[in-house]
């Protein structure tokens, strides 16, 4: 499922009509393109996303639609692309498979990899903390998409819980490529959607030397901004925040991280003590790569494992 798929529905201009949607939904129930538009899945600022099924394939996807606000802006668009392009080339099983970026009149949409099982921002709104077993083996995935990131020379400059989906079963995987930038040049990307005195991402999660706009982020960057989701799982509460993006910033550069078990007293001395290592101020004092701190996560996971079976534990 990892590779891109067909052509765009723009290609093929007999199927490129809209069917109408309900009153209240312009297209669930509808039609765009090839895809048959089923139910709503859920609404962000920049659009909606709805499962549908794919009638070439009669496969079940994912249907992300822009707003017609963003339909128009370049660099939303741009991202989109980039998104499906990105995600076409690492083909791994923890990041969500991107397949066909696509345009019907003048709406845009990207179909992707359809994941039922809502993202981490969600669940924790809806059914508090995580577990520590649970945050845990979000990580150990989170790491394994890193990985791929790594591999492939990326860094994805947007690690965020709303960025962590989960499948029917429970799987985690990594979504959203569409900030990624190269560590090399001459790569993949023609452009990192960065331009002089701008930086991207969201500041919650933001990495101190993506908050100062350093051009010469590495994958320990990505390593701070999922150890802030990981704070953010196990809490419930994000360390860093405020009324403007800039008070925010300022916190994530000054601000030691608050010990998590503080607000998680249930949660092990292991996990707390990989959740302040991933978030260190230096990156020279986080782990190194994703797969030491995979490395790292795997040694908790397999000592709750053994306390089970001892009957020390509850994981």
């Amino acid at each position: 499922m990892g590779g891109m798929r067909g052509a765009p529905s723009s290609a093929h201009p007999e199927r490129g009509r809209e069917a109408a949607g309900s009153k209240d939904d312009p297209f669930e129930g509808g039609r765009l393109g090839p895809y048959a538009i089923q139910r709503l899945l859920g609404e962000g600022h920049m659009g909606r996303v709805y499962a549908a099924r794919d009638d070439r394939s009669g496969e079940a996807v994912a249907l992300k639609i822009l707003s017609a606000e963003h339909s128009k802006d370049r660099e939303t668009v741009e991202r989109f692309a980039r998104a499906a392009k990105i995600a076409a080339r690492l083909a791994i099983p923890h990041i969500v498979a991107a397949y066909e970026v696509g345009r019907v009149g003048h709406t845009r949409y990207l179909a992707m990899e359809l994941m039922e099982g809502g993202n981490a921002s969600a669940r924790v709104r809806e059914r508090g903390p995580f577990k520590e077993a649970e945050a845990l083996a979000v990580a150990r995935a989170m790491a394994l998409a890193l990985e791929g990131v790594e591999r492939a020379r990326l860094i994805h400059r947007d690690i965020k819980p709303e960025n962590i989906l989960f499948t029917r079963d429970d799987v985690s995987k990594l979504a959203d490529l569409g900030l990624a930038k190269e560590t090399t040049t001459g790569g993949l990307l023609k452009s990192d959607l960065t331009g002089t005195g701008f930086i991207v991402g969201t500041p919650q999660y933001m990495a101190p030397e993506q908050a100062l706009g350093k051009r010469d982020l590495d994958i320990r960057t990505d390593i701070y901004g999922l150890g802030i989701s990981l704070f953010e799982m196990v809490t419930g509460r994000l360390p860093f925040d405020g009324v403007a993006p800039i008070d925010v910033l300022t916190r994530q550069l000054h601000e030691p991280l608050p010990d998590p078990r503080i607000l998680a007293p249930d949660l092990g001395d292991g996990a707390a003590a990989v959740i302040q290592r991933m978030t260190r101020k230096t990156r020279t004092d986080r782990f190194q790569s994703p797969g030491e701190l995979r490395e790292a996560v795997e040694r908790l996971l397999e000592a709750a494992r053994g306390d089970a079976r001892d009957g020390r534990g509850d994981a």
